[in-house]
């Protein structure tokens, strides 16, 4: 074979794979664009966002799920392509089934679409910080629920909302991450993911937090135990007074300067053991404890929105206080 030949077959080669690619490039891009402007109101619509947290448990499906919605997009684009230009007797037959084909190639499209930005929201920041937490909340929830066999009639709840006062211009709402319920004491505890150094000052309304990146802060995670356990107690008539605690997990955890409720998630339950022998005897009913927190527990997502709602402007409350507070005024 001549060079000038050799040339030529390698030009023809490049041109080919240029447009092998050109096209497998193209099917995904035509799918996308097909509903990229309805994007937003689909996935508010289908709470995405939300769904996309649940990602983990079934993400092995989502490849093959992509697959198949391009081949069906492409098949279905393809003869209905084929039936619109073709011209027989029966047009309204070859038209109604050009129509279906076309129908299947956007249900194809929506499909892979779903998948492309369920599997984008997967990857943001926001969505994995909620997993982390998630997932410290399940881990000090199996902790929990390992060790109830040690203590007397033991109840736990876990990721529980109380809301008093329901449907009134001054409801109000605390959340708690766990409750255990034993004979002898109420525990609330707050569970959070973090990592690094943590410097979690009993008073102190901000934590700070060192890791390799550099300084950050977050709220005072044993205030907001403390708050949930004094308004479980006013609200629900408790027998005694909650004991907060404070389970932190993550990667290279130190925790500094805090007292002996606020640990790494590994150690709650060595926590809870040294309050219970500290109080050997039974002093209450855990049933009846729980039937009385039963009664304020909201399930309803009505009620999570508006206590959202709340906490988000509380926090806007305390951040301008706080640049007020700090202001240098004279």
């Amino acid at each position: 074979m001549t060079r000038a030949a050799q040339q030529d077959e390698s030009f023809l080669t490049n041109v080919v794979a240029s447009m092998i690619a050109g096209i497998f490039l193209a099917i995904p891009l035509s799918m996308l664009a097909s509903f990229y402007f309805l994007k937003v109101p689909i996935s508010r619509a289908l709470k995405l966002e939300e769904r996309s947290l649940h990602l983990a448990a079934w993400k092995w499906l989502f490849i093959p799920l992509k697959w198949l919605a391009g081949a069906g997009f492409v098949y279905s684009a393809v003869q209905a392509a084929l039936l619109f230009s073709r011209t027989t007797r029966f047009p309204e037959q070859e038209f109604i089934y050009a129509m279906l084909y076309l129908a299947l190639a956007l249900l194809a499209a929506f499909i892979f679409n779903v998948v492309h930005w369920m599997e984008q929201l997967y990857q943001t920041p926001a969505i994995q910080k909620k997993l982390a937490g998630l997932q410290a909340e399940r881990f000090v929830s199996q902790l929990i629920n390992a060790h109830l066999a040690h203590y007397t009639d033991a109840k736990a709840l876990h990721g529980v909302l109380f809301v008093f006062n329901p449907g009134l211009p001054n409801e109000f709402s605390v959340e708690a991450d766990h409750l255990l319920i034993t004979a002898r004491h109420i525990f609330v505890i707050e569970t959070k993911y973090k990592s690094g150094t943590i410097a979690a000052h009993a008073t102190a309304p901000q934590w700070h937090i060192t890791t390799a990146h550099g300084q950050s802060t977050m709220r005072n995670a044993l205030k907001q135990a403390k708050n949930a356990a004094q308004v479980l107690a006013r609200e629900c008539k408790l027998p005694c007074m909650p004991i907060p605690l404070v389970a932190i997990q993550g990667k290279d955890l130190t925790i500094t300067d805090a007292p002996t409720n606020v640990v790494p998630a590994e150690e709650i339950v060595q926590v809870i053991d040294a309050f219970e022998t500290s109080q050997p005897k039974p002093l209450f009913s855990s049933d009846q404890v729980l039937s009385v927190l039963r009664e304020h527990i909201a399930t309803d997502k009505g009620a999570l929105q508006r206590h959202i709602a709340r906490a988000e402007q509380a926090a806007s409350r305390a951040a301008m206080a706080s640049i007020v507070e700090s202001a240098s005024l004279h």
